[in-house]
């Protein structure tokens, strides 16, 4: 994410069930800076629904105000790792639009 420079920015996972169904990001809250791999999408394993939509609530904190943007995460689970008998990581595919 694109952040001026006076700006502090952090992401908050906004945990609502009617967006997020089938799992969450995690930490609920971390800078928009973060290190590959400090922030995930962890599946909480169900196998009727693909696509996940994940509500974000982005802060860009100023030392006068606070700009707030809600995005949405959408996250597609990719089905060609699964199978019956096997367990074990199920790659995601994430597209931000």
């Amino acid at each position: 994410m694109k952040n001026p420079e006076n700006y502090s920015c952090r992401v908050q996972v906004l945990n609502e069930p009617a967006f997020s169904r089938m799992g969450s990001v995690f930490p609920d809250v971390f800078d928009c800076d973060f290190d590959y791999g400090s922030v995930w999408y962890e599946h909480y394993g169900g196998s009727l629904l693909r696509k996940d939509n994940v509500k974000m609530r982005v802060f860009l904190l100023a030392e006068k105000h606070t700009i707030e943007q809600d995005i949405y995460l959408n996250v597609e689970l990719d089905r060609s790792q699964c199978s019956l008998i096997r367990q074990g990581l199920i790659e995601i595919i994430i597209k931000i639009n």
